[in-house]
């Protein structure tokens, strides 16, 4: 796994659709897939697989990882099609695998450099707007295609989080507890933390989503597959990744933002050396045109940051985010930002709460897979 890394890549926001932290994730053996198990999502198409075998695909798949993290993922038993799928048939394939793990969508993007978010973020350290983070200049982020010598796709998936926002009604209620409640001392104090980091750590659910996904994939195939996962930690801007697979769009707020979905989900990447259909994605139960949308004339996010950290739309200043004051920085908080962080002691989600898609969007099929820690959720 790369180096720890939170939140604040500018293409990503303040909270970046997904935070990043360093935890160590154990190769997760064979048997423990859903595709290999018989009563898992894939029941009636695919055998179980004895525990010995099982151990013995988790030692080759060992051997066959590098410092990088490219692993190699083999099928469980031959193809038994007659011959294996194409590129837009295996593409169906997972994109269904990846809304049966609880996805809100999935899509898929060409390995292209991201010629245009390589410059924004260029330009974004330049004028320091990083603050400490020095590591978010580490690594040609714009270049998908060095993370997987070999590389031909890659896939994106959209994990939801958290409970649904505050309803409309509620905004005023969050902006004034952003502000910790200040001159209300019958109030108890009462640390917030970021609705990501509520549920269970998203690392390690996501990384075995997507080596899932690319167990599927080898299995589909019939032969093996080099894959890569990215879970944010990776030096890939990843926002860049969901608007060009076609699953959303920059957010004022500098989130990524999804139709019908919102912004309050993590975001995930699998990188294969073998060709998918670019550009195909999925929504929800089915396959469908995720609708194009902007923010419009909306300035709810801008107005509503408590520190004002936003330069204007999709500039953010990182030095003034409650994101990296809570998170990223070890020393002093200014005392002029003191009074707008108020209660927040881990993160913060006002941008998010204020913004009409999240609350036109959360009908979810399905709670958050990541689950929710209800003592971490202030009243």
């Amino acid at each position: 796994m790369e180096p720890a890394r939170t939140s604040l890549d500018p293409l990503r926001g303040p909270l970046g659709n997904t935070p990043q932290y360093s935890h160590p994730v154990p190769l997760i053996p064979e048997s423990e897939f859903p595709l290999h198990d018989a009563a898992g999502p894939w029941k009636g198409s695919r055998e179980p697989v004895s525990f010995g075998v099982a151990q013995e695909l988790a030692a080759v798949r060992r051997e066959s990882t590098d410092t990088a993290g490219v692993r190699l993922h083999l099928p469980v038993r031959s193809a038994t099609a007659s011959r294996p799928p194409d590129p837009e048939q295996l593409t169906e394939r997972l994109l269904e695998g990846a809304l049966a793990r609880g996805c809100a969508a999935a899509g898929v993007f060409s390995l292209e450099p991201f010629t245009e978010g390589g410059r924004h973020l260029a330009g974004w350290l330049e004028a320091g707007h990083h603050g400490e983070m020095g590591y978010l200049a580490e690594g040609p982020r714009h270049l998908p295609a060095e993370l997987l010598p070999g590389g031909r796709s890659g896939l994106v998936v959209a994990l939801p989080y958290g409970r649904p926002p505050p309803a409309p009604g509620s905004e005023q209620r969050s902006r004034a507890a952003s502000a910790g409640g200040a001159g209300d001392e019958s109030r108890p104090l009462i640390g917030r933390v970021a609705k990501y980091a509520q549920g269970d750590d998203y690392h390690h659910h996501l990384r075995v989503l997507l080596l899932e996904l690319a167990d599927l994939c080898a299995q589909e195939l019939g032969a093996p597959v080099r894959a890569r996962v990215c879970v944010d930690t990776a030096p890939l801007l990843e926002r860049d990744a969901a608007a060009r697979a076609g699953l959303s769009f920059f957010g004022k707020n500098t989130l990524a933002i999804v139709p019908g979905v919102g912004s309050y989900f993590l975001l995930g990447e699998l990188l294969v050396d073998v060709p998918l259909a670019a550009g195909a994605r999925v929504q929800g139960q089915r396959q469908r045109e995720i609708p194009r949308a902007g923010c419009g004339s909306c300035t709810a996010c801008l107005d509503a940051c408590p520190t004002g950290a936003f330069l204007g739309p999709h500039a953010l200043d990182a030095r003034r985010c409650i994101s990296y004051l809570t998170i990223e920085y070890d020393g002093v908080i200014p005392e002029d930002l003191r009074a707008g962080i108020g209660a927040h002691v881990f993160g913060c989600d006002v941008c998010q709460d204020v913004c009409p898609f999240n609350h036109s969007a959360h009908k979810r099929l399905q709670p958050s897979s990541l689950g929710h820690h209800a003592r971490l959720e202030a009243p």
